[in-house]
């Protein structure tokens, strides 16, 4: 819950952000968010930075959508 709720606030962040700002560990945000991914709450999309990809965990807008309603 903790992680739909950053992203409901963020929309979009990275695997590092996530476990630095929530105080997790990699690894469980890691297995949160494919639960979540499996269940259709998040998305990954891909980021180039500094000649590196990251994959991005944003939120579904269908389900922010039912979220703020």
């Amino acid at each position: 819950m903790l992680i739909l709720t950053y992203l409901a606030r963020h929309t979009c962040a990275t695997l590092e952000e996530l476990s630095k700002d929530l105080y997790l560990s990699k690894s469980a945000v890691l297995s949160a968010c494919s639960r979540l991914k499996s269940k259709g709450y998040i998305t990954y999309k891909w980021l180039r930075s500094e000649g590196k990809r990251k994959r991005l965990y944003c939120i579904n807008t269908s389900f922010l959508k039912e979220i703020k309603s």
